[in-house]
């Protein structure tokens, strides 16, 4: 195979590559009590290339010692970095049991059972038993 034909390869491949979820991963810097908040983009990143570009965009000092950790404390392992979902909070903390200065927002994302929504309403209709609505 010639190397023209590897550069079409890969431009082929290209639009395959942009439609792969994407995951976002928000990062709180809980170093200080006046961290900020950065929100990741780790589509097609490793853990290597994720600790990498943290230190850099943050300005870590190659000297500073840090944790990263998921909200519920598990501290973030090549292993579990690849676990991570779309939309996870991650806190930047110097120890794994320092306290946290304060207090991190963390997005959720809650789709109701389709149960929930119809079979409720068809209760409140049946349990009326044919009374007239309080309004007119």
């Amino acid at each position: 195979m010639s190397l023209e034909s590897t550069s079409d390869d890969a431009r082929l491949l290209a639009p395959f590559e942009e439609t792969r979820a994407q995951k976002r991963i928000s990062v709180y810097d809980r170093r200080s009590i006046d961290g900020e908040a950065i929100i990741v983009e780790t589509s097609g990143l490793d853990y290597n290339q994720f600790l990498r570009f943290i230190t850099e965009v943050l300005i870590i000092p190659s000297t500073e010692r840090f944790v990263l950790t998921t909200t519920d404390r598990t501290v973030l392992d090549f292993d579990k970095f690849q676990e991570l979902e779309n939309g996870n909070t991650l806190h930047l903390m110097q120890t794994e049991h320092q306290e946290l200065p304060a207090a991190t927002q963390e997005q959720i994302v809650f789709t109701p059972h389709y149960d929930t929504l119809v079979c409720s309403g068809m209760y409140e209709y049946y349990a009326s038993e044919g009374q007239m609505a309080l309004r007119e």
